[in-house]
């Protein structure tokens, strides 16, 4: 009786928190349904359509090379056991060897098209006798018996509706953040330079990328798309052994129902092929792994143990777990385990030696020296920040407290999961064996995360709807906890379609009655010249490398480029800080082969983490600075938004050619100078003369000779 009403009341805990922020379906439909869907034509839609069918047949093509590569890898490692659980462990086995093919073609510059596509006609030729015999095994949904009841209806429209979130996500422009950074620019990068190397002063080069390298032969066969598509695949196939691992377990087909149902419902899920990380591939070896142990396959587990190394640092949390329960089992499954993570990690941790000087870069570099400009922002691992200085009883309500807010809402993506927050206390009570080990693994791992985003808990989330679902089809509780499972499972779509359909809204370029470029400038920032400057950066800025400004967003930019990383001090701020005089800054250019300069003021005053904080200016450093732009750079161009504050000016690295400052009166300073004159430039902006001469006649005491100078538009503006 006790256990029941601590139940409804963390229940309705749960709801309460939910509806504090509810999403009216009128503004759903509107995410769905923007007002220019009407405008859809014919011509659009076709193209549109096109697109979609080459991303899908280039992927499909992919598939079915990396099945051919593990069936062979499967037959020799001899894993997986009869059955469902086989065809993804050799799922798995594929991805693996193609990681690990991808990449050594990449550190001996070999990734060159008609050698990829000499492979892929490999893997495809060994793939079609496996997929003859394993149909049954391959097959995701099976039919069973009888209708299905209105239950498991409702919970599979769910599913279907989720799914179709993802769906319109992968299909859609690529405009987040960290995927036009890196993720995708790497792979370009690849194809056309024919390498994978190191990138100097680059954080996220230094994770492990067994997933992410797959992108090279996608983007290959089915361009930006055909990465989210591989994306969303590893969610199916999560989903699938989802399924699996709970009829394993003898849950009937209402459990398997409401976890697929909170499995898609989950507003991260459907953005996740969009977001391009490998956390779709880490929940899915997760599920697997699970799978292996409840059948007895220890050895399987091990392994997939060692393939989730190779993906992110945080997917230790899950790895090591599933090593402990396999050894648990068999004994001799360490052997397997070490031969696993030294064949999946160790090439990455060799690779990080070697480029950048430590094994587990960028991880700990604040506390060793590296080939790099030592990270500055904290590491997620970084205990001080993530655990409370109070005593253990602080700690224990610090953990607590992060866990709560995390999954209900406090995600630094802004997702929730209230689902799965609802569900993990009876996750923990109810399962047993292997699935409690890893269930309390992870509850363990959020003192460490908790600050964290909710992806680091995303294999504990397939490990929950597992446990729970599953114990509370023994406790026959299922009926009771099927109607605020329906809830969170509405509630979860419609926070969605909120969090990542909010002033995108990718139906209309899908359905084609946008076009991708009017799309990705309506979304992508700073409006509005973005994608304008991007897609002529190749014609504007003509041999050398473009040195961008003020935003890391890459990937669409023309040619070859450079730009700051966030986390990472500026190549500029370092530059200045090492050049004794102008000429040594000049020759800093020079050596990166830096011929032409964008110049995004927006970016430069917002970017994340560092900003224009990180250049630290003293009388002489600001004189040598100066001296150098005005004798070696000519302003080009300028493309100026004034009623957005945006402004993007052009320079190229050439003495003598022309003035070395926009021609128009718009405010404008040297680049890193930013916090020493945007007070003065806001406040004249906004009309306070007066507040603008005092902050010049403040600057004016320390820096002379530049608040004089011809490059202080703002005094020069004070001066009319």
């Amino acid at each position: 009786m006790i256990a029941r009403l601590l139940l409804a009341g963390w229940t309705v805990l749960v709801l309460a928190k939910a509806l504090e922020a509810p999403v009216h379906l009128a503004d759903a439909w509107h995410y769905l349904v923007p007002p220019h869907l009407a405008g859809w034509w014919w011509g659009g839609g076709l193209e549109a359509l096109g697109r979609h069918a080459r991303a899908a047949a280039g992927t499909g093509l992919l598939v079915a090379a990396l099945a051919g590569a593990g069936s062979v890898a499967g037959r020799w490692t001899r894993a997986g056991g009869p059955g469902e659980s086989r065809a993804h462990v050799m799922w798995l086995a594929g991805l693996a060897a193609g990681s690990m093919i991808v990449l050594g073609l990449g550190l001996t510059g070999l990734i060159r098209p008609p050698l990829l596509w000499s492979l892929l006609a490999f893997g495809v030729a060994a793939a079609i006798p496996m997929l003859i015999r394993q149909a049954r095994a391959w097959r995701l949904v099976r039919r069973e018996p009888g209708r299905p009841t209105p239950l498991a209806a409702a919970c599979l429209a769910f599913a279907l509706a989720g799914a179709a979130i993802a769906l319109f996500a992968a299909l859609a422009p690529q405009i987040w953040y960290d995927a036009l950074q890196y993720y995708y620019v790497a792979p370009r990068r690849a194809l056309a330079h024919h390498w994978y190397l190191c990138e100097a002063g680059v954080p996220s080069d230094g994770y492990p990328h067994g997933f992410e390298l797959l992108y090279i032969p996608a983007f290959l066969l089915g361009g930006e798309p055909g990465a989210m598509l591989l994306t969303g695949l590893e969610l199916a196939l999560t989903a699938a052994a989802l399924g699996g691992l709970l009829r394993e377990a003898g849950a009937g087909r209402e459990a398997r129902a409401l976890a697929q149902a909170l499995f898609w419902t989950l507003p991260f899920t459907g953005q996740l092929p969009h977001l391009s990380y490998s956390d779709a591939a880490v929940m899915h070896g997760a599920a697997v792994g699970l799978w292996l142990l409840r059948r007895g396959e220890a050895r399987s587990a091990a392994l997939v143990g060692g393939w989730l190394l190779s993906l992110k640092y945080t997917a230790v949390i899950p790895a090591v777990p599933l090593w402990l329960a396999a050894v648990g089992r068999r004994r001799a499954a360490w052997r397997t385990a070490a031969i696993a993570a030294l064949a999946c990690a160790g090439p990455w941790l060799v690779r990080n030696m070697l480029g950048h000087g430590s094994a587990l870069y960028p991880m700990l570099a604040g506390l060793q020296e590296t080939f790099d400009t030592p990270v500055t922002m904290p590491s997620v691992f970084d205990l001080q920040s993530a655990v409370p200085s109070s005593g253990f009883a602080g700690s224990v309500a610090g953990f607590l407290g992060g866990a709560w807010r995390t999954h209900a809402g406090g995600d630094v993506s802004g997702f929730a999961s209230f689902g799965v927050l609802w569900l993990f206390p009876l996750a923990v009570a109810l399962a047993g064996g292997e699935t409690a080990l890893l269930l309390g693994t992870a509850l363990a791992s959020w003192l460490v995360l908790g600050k964290a985003t909710l992806r680091y808990f995303e294999p504990a989330i397939v490990w929950t709807l597992a446990g729970a679902l599953g114990g509370l089809e023994r406790k026959r509780a299922l009926r009771v906890a099927a109607l605020p499972g329906l809830a969170f499972c509405a509630l979860g779509l419609l926070d969605g379609l909120a969090q990542g359909y909010r002033g995108v809204n990718p139906v209309a370029v899908v359905t084609g009655a946008e076009r991708p470029q009017a799309y990705l400038r309506r979304i992508l920032t700073p409006a509005p010249h973005y994608m304008t400057l991007a897609a002529e950066s190749g014609t504007r800025f003509r041999g050398g490398t473009t040195y961008v400004l003020g935003d890391a967003k890459a990937y669409y930019w023309q040619g070859d480029f450079l730009v700051d990383t966030i986390g990472v001090k500026p190549w500029l701020a370092r530059w200045i800080e090492a050049a004794d005089s102008p000429e040594r800054l000049r020759i800093a250019f020079r050596q990166h082969d830096v011929r032409h300069v964008a110049y995004i003021v927006q970016g430069m005053l917002t970017f994340h983490y560092y900003g224009p904080r990180a250049y630290v200016w003293t009388p002489a450093r600001l004189a040598r600075y100066q001296a150098f732009w005005e004798r070696w750079m000519a302003c080009t161009g300028e493309l100026v938004a004034p009623r957005d504050g945006v402004a993007y000016y052009l320079f190229d690295l050439t003495p003598g050619t022309g003035p070395p400052w926009p021609p128009t009166r718009s405010p404008f300073t040297l680049p890193g100078t930013e916090p020493l004159t945007w007070p003065g430039d806001a406040a004249l902006l906004h009309g306070d003369r007066a507040g603008a001469r005092r902050w010049n006649a403040r600057l004016a005491r320390r820096f002379p000779d530049f608040v004089v100078g011809r490059w202080r538009r703002t005094a020069l503006a004070l001066q009319q």
